[in-house]
C-alpha cells in the first residue's frame, strides 16, 4: 500500500527533473552559442565550414526543449505544475526544520537573557516565520516572494546556530527549481529566445547551404527557422504603436530571410530539376538510355526536398515544391513562347515531370505558328470579315482564323508584331486612318446589337421581367444572381423564335457581342503596334544623333557657316522627333480615346431599350461557355462541322464595352455572377466527389462478396458469375462516366475561371487605356 501511495510522488518528482534538466540544457546550448558567435564577430573571424553543423546542432537543442515544453508535453508539464510546487516548496521548508527547533528550545530556556543571542534569535524567528508563510501559505511565487525566500534562507544561514553552507546550497538548487517550475512558460520562453541570431543574420546563408549540401532532416531545419524567427518576434513586440520602424525592421528581416531560402535552396533545386529534364528529354530523343550512379544521383537528394513539408520562418509559410513549380512553369512558358518549335520539348519534360511529384501547367500555347504575313491595309480592307471570321486572343494579342481558307491547310493570323512591321512599311500616318475605321464599324456593330434588342420585343420583355424579379428577390438570393437562374433564363430565351434564323437569338446576340470586342481589339492591337514601332524609331533616332555629334564641324570653321547651320536646324528637328516617342507615352491611347468619344455620340441617341442589358450578360455567359467548349472539342476531331478555336476574348472585351457604354457598371457588378458561378462549382465539385465515395463503397463490397462467394462450382456458381461479370460491367460503366463528368467539370471551371479574369482586366482596359499585359 505504501508503494502505490509514492508512486505519484515518484511521478512528479521524475518530470520535474526532466523539466529542469532541460531548461538548464537549453540556457547553456544559448550561453555556448552566444560566446562563439560573440567571440567570432569580436574578432572578426569568420565561422568555419566544420563549425556549422555544430552551431545548428545547438539551435536545434535549444527549440526542441522548447516545442517539446510548450507544445508537444504542454499537458503533463501543466498537470504536474501545481504538485511540483507543493513539494519543493515542502523540500524547501523541511531543510529548516532543525533550525525552528533550535530557536524554539532557546526561546524556552532560561539563558535567553544575553541581549546578543536574543537579537539573533528573533531575527532567525522572524525569518522562518516569513519562510513558513510564504511556502506553506501560496501555490503562486512571483518575484517579489522568490527575492523573499531567497533574503530569509541567507538569513538563517549561521554555522552556530546548526546550519551548514550544504544545506542553503540545497536549498538555493530548490529555491531554483522553484522559480522555474512558477512561471515555466516564461522561463521557458526565455531561456530559449535566440532572438540574438538578429545580429548575425549571415550565417542563415551557411545554415541554408549546409541544409542543401548535406541534406539534414528537414525537423531538424524546421527548428533552425524557428530560432531564426525569434528575432521578427522580438522586432514586432519592441514597436510602439505610433510608430513604424519595428514593423519595418521585421518585415525587412523577413525579405532577408526570404530570399536566403529562395538563394540557397529553391534556386539550386530548380537548376537541378531543369538539368535532370533537360537530359531525360534528350534521352527520349536519342533513344538512349543512362544509368544513374546512386551516389552522385543528385534527383534523389532533390525528390527528398520536394516531399518535405513547408517551412515557417518568421510566420510565413515556405512550400519548396509550390516554388519550384512556379519556376518551372514560369521559365517553361516564357521558352515556349519565344520559340514555338520548342513547345513539344517543353511538353515532354512537362510529363517527366509528373515522376518529381510536379503537375505543372499547361501554357495553352500551339506547337507552331504559320506566319502570314498580313498587312496593315489588306486588314482594313477586310476589317468587317476580320471580326466576324477570326477569334482573338487577348494574352498573345492575336487574332486567328475559325476556319481555314477552302483549299487551303493553315489557319491566318494577325498580331501586333505583324502590325509594327507594317507601320514600319507604310509610316505611323495610317495609325488616325486605322482608329477611324475602326470607329465607324464600331459604331455599325454597336448599331447592329441595338437594333437587334429593338427587334425582339419579347426578348425585351423578358429581359426587364428579369431585372425586375431580381431587384425585388436580391435579399432572398444573397446578394448573387442565381446560376440556376440564369440557366433558366437562358432556356426561356431559347424558346423564343423569331423564325427567321435557325440559331437562338441568345447565340445571335453573343456573336454580335462578340464583333464589338474584335473590333476594339484591333484597336489594342494598332496602340501596341505603334508603341513598338516608336520603340524602334527612338533607338534609330539616339544612334543617329549620336553620330552627327561627332561628325559637326569646327566653330572656327568661317567657310562652312551656312552648312553649318544646315546641319544645327537638322539636329533640332532630330531633337524633336526623339522626344515624341516620351510625350506619346503620357497621352491617352488611342482605346482609351475612343471609348470617351463613343459615350458621348451615344448621348444623342435614346438607348432606353438597352437599360437592363447587365441582367442578360450571365446567360451570355453560359451560351459562350457551350460555345468555347464545342469549338475546343472540334479541335481533336478531322471532320470540322463547326468553328475550330482555343480562345475568344472578344467577347469579354464586348461585354466589357458594352457594360461600360450603357451605364450597366454598378448594375453588373451587383449582380456578384461570378460569386454565384463559384458557389455552383463547389457545391458540383462537393456531389462529384459524394458519387465519387459512393462508386468507392461499391467497389469495395463487391470485392468482399466476390472473396466470400461459397458457390465457386456448379450451377449456382455460374449464375452468380454472371451476375457478377454483369455487375463488374455496369461498375466500370459508372467509373468512366464519373471521370467524364470530372473532365467535363474541370474544363467548364477552367474555362470560367479564364471568362472572369478576361472579363476583369477587359472592364480596366476601358478604364485605364493602357495596352500593356
Amino acid at each position: 500500500v505504501s508503494t502505490k501511495k509514492e508512486e505519484p510522488a515518484v511521478t512528479v518528482e521524475n518530470t520535474v527533473i526532466e523539466i529542469v534538466r532541460g531548461i538548464r540544457l537549453a540556457r547553456r546550448a544559448c550561453t555556448m552559442l552566444r560566446n562563439h558567435l560573440i567571440t567570432h564577430s569580436t574578432l572578426d573571424l569568420p565561422i568555419q565550414p566544420e563549425h556549422v553543423l555544430s552551431l545548428m546542432t545547438l539551435c536545434e537543442i535549444v527549440k526542441s526543449v522548447e516545442k517539446l515544453l510548450r507544445v508537444r508535453r504542454r499537458a503533463s508539464v501543466v498537470s504536474v505544475q501545481r504538485a511540483a510546487i507543493k513539494m519543493l516548496a515542502a523540500s524547501i521548508y523541511r531543510l529548516f526544520e532543525s533550525l525552528r527547533l533550535a530557536t524554539d528550545q532557546y526561546n524556552v530556556s532560561i539563558d535567553h537573557e544575553t541581549s546578543a543571542g536574543s537579537r539573533s534569535i528573533a531575527r532567525i524567528t522572524a525569518c522562518l516565520s516569513s519562510l513558513e508563510d510564504i511556502l506553506k501559505g501560496s501555490t503562486t511565487f512571483s518575484l517579489a516572494r522568490s527575492n523573499t525566500i531567497a533574503i530569509a534562507m541567507v538569513c538563517c544561514a549561521s554555522p552556530s546556530h546548526d546550519f551548514q553552507v550544504e544545506s542553503l546550497n540545497k536549498a538555493s538548487t530548490l529555491l531554483e527549481e522553484l522559480n522555474i517550475l512558477s512561471d515555466v512558460d516564461r522561463v521557458t520562453r526565455e531561456s530559449c529566445n535566440l532572438s540574438l541570431l538578429y545580429f548575425h543574420s549571415g550565417i542563415f546563408s551557411d545554415f541554408a547551404r549546409q541544409f542543401y549540401q548535406n541534406c539534414v532532416a528537414t525537423r531538424s531545419f524546421q527548428l533552425v527557422c524557428s530560432a531564426f524567427s525569434d528575432a521578427d518576434d522580438e522586432l514586432l513586440l519592441l514597436s510602439p504603436p505610433e510608430r513604424r520602424d519595428g514593423l519595418q525592421s521585421a518585415q525587412d528581416y523577413r525579405n532577408l530571410m526570404l530570399g536566403v531560402i529562395q538563394e540557397e535552396i529553391i534556386v539550386p533545386i530548380c537548376q537541378v530539376i531543369d538539368a535532370e529534364f533537360r537530359l531525360a528529354a534528350f534521352s527520349r530523343s536519342s533513344q538512349q538510355t543512362k544509368q544513374n550512379n546512386p551516389k552522385l544521383d543528385r534527383a534523389a537528394k532533390v525528390r527528398q526536398l520536394l516531399d518535405m513539408p513547408s517551412l515557417c520562418i518568421c510566420g510565413t509559410l515556405v512550400s519548396v515544391k509550390a516554388l519550384v513549380q512556379e519556376y518551372l512553369e514560369s521559365s517553361f512558358y516564357v521558352m515556349s513562347a519565344i520559340s514555338l518549335q520548342d513547345n513539344t520539348t517543353y511538353s515532354e519534360m512537362k510529363a517527366i515531370a509528373l515522376q518529381f511529384g510536379l503537375k505543372l501547367t499547361d501554357d495553352c500555347l500551339p506547337s507552331r505558328i504559320a506566319d502570314s504575313g498580313s498587312d496593315i491595309v489588306h486588314v482594313l480592307s477586310s476589317l468587317p470579315e476580320m471580326v466576324q471570321s477570326h477569334t482573338y486572343d487577348m494574352n498573345q494579342q492575336v487574332f486567328i482564323e475559325k476556319r481555314p481558307t477552302e483549299g487551303t491547310k493553315y489557319l491566318v493570323t494577325v498580331d501586333s508584331h505583324r502590325m509594327a512591321s507594317s507601320l514600319q512599311r507604310h509610316g505611323l500616318g495610317i495609325v488616325n486612318h486605322s482608329i477611324s475605321v475602326a470607329y465607324k464599324l464600331l459604331w455599325k456593330e454597336f448599331e447592329s446589337t441595338s437594333q437587334f434588342f429593338f427587334r425582339h420585343d419579347q426578348l425585351v420583355s423578358l429581359v426587364s421581367k428579369e431585372s425586375r424579379w431580381y431587384r425585388e428577390n436580391r435579399a432572398e438570393c444573397g446578394g448573387c444572381y442565381p446560376f440556376g437562374r440564369a440557366a433558366e433564363f437562358s432556356e426561356e430565351i431559347a424558346k423564343v423564335d423569331d423564325g427567321t434564323n435557325d440559331t437562338s437569338l441568345l447565340e445571335r446576340l453573343r456573336i454580335l457581342v462578340t464583333h464589338i470586342g474584335n473590333t476594339l481589339a484591333f484597336v489594342r492591337m494598332v496602340c501596341s503596334a505603334e508603341a513598338s514601332y516608336s520603340t524602334g524609331a527612338r533607338d534609330v533616332v539616339q544612334l543617329s544623333t549620336h553620330k552627327t555629334n561627332v561628325d559637326l564641324p569646327s566653330k572656327t570653321d568661317t567657310t562652312n557657316r551656312n552648312e553649318d547651320l544646315s546641319v544645327k536646324e537638322a539636329i533640332c528637328d532630330i531633337n524633336n522627333v526623339q522626344q515624341q516617342p516620351h510625350n506619346q507615352l503620357g497621352r491617352k491611347s488611342f482605346l482609351l480615346i475612343l471609348s470617351d468619344e463613343f459615350k458621348r455620340d451615344m448621348k444623342a441617341v435614346d438607348y432606353a431599350h438597352m437599360q437592363d442589358f447587365a441582367i442578360i450578360v450571365p446567360a451570355l455567359c453560359l451560351n459562350w461557355l457551350e460555345t468555347i467548349m464545342r469549338g475546343k472539342e472540334m479541335m481533336h476531331k478531322q471532320n470540322l462541322t463547326s468553328d475550330v478555336y482555343f480562345a475568344d476574348d472578344g467577347f469579354a472585351l464586348g461585354i466589357a464595352f458594352v457594360i461600360s457604354a450603357c451605364g450597366q457598371d454598378s448594375s453588373f457588378d451587383a449582380l456578384n455572377w461570378f460569386a454565384a458561378i463559384k458557389n455552383k462549382q463547389a457545391t458540383d465539385e462537393k456531389s462529384l466527389q459524394e458519387v465519387k465515395a459512393a462508386q468507392e463503397e461499391k467497389d469495395r463490397i463487391a470485392q468482399a462478396n466476390q472473396k466470400g462467394s461459397l458457390f465457386p462450382f456448379g450451377r449456382a456458381g455460374k449464375e452468380e458469375m454472371v451476375a457478377s461479370e454483369n455487375g463488374e460491367s455496369n461498375r466500370d460503366y459508372e467509373r468512366a462516366a464519373l471521370s467524364m463528368s470530372w473532365k467535363m467539370f474541370e474544363s467548364r471551371k477552367r474555362e470560367m475561371e479564364s471568362l472572369f479574369c478576361t472579363l476583369h482586366c477587359s472592364r480596366a482596359l476601358l478604364l485605364t487605356g493602357t495596352t500593356s499585359n
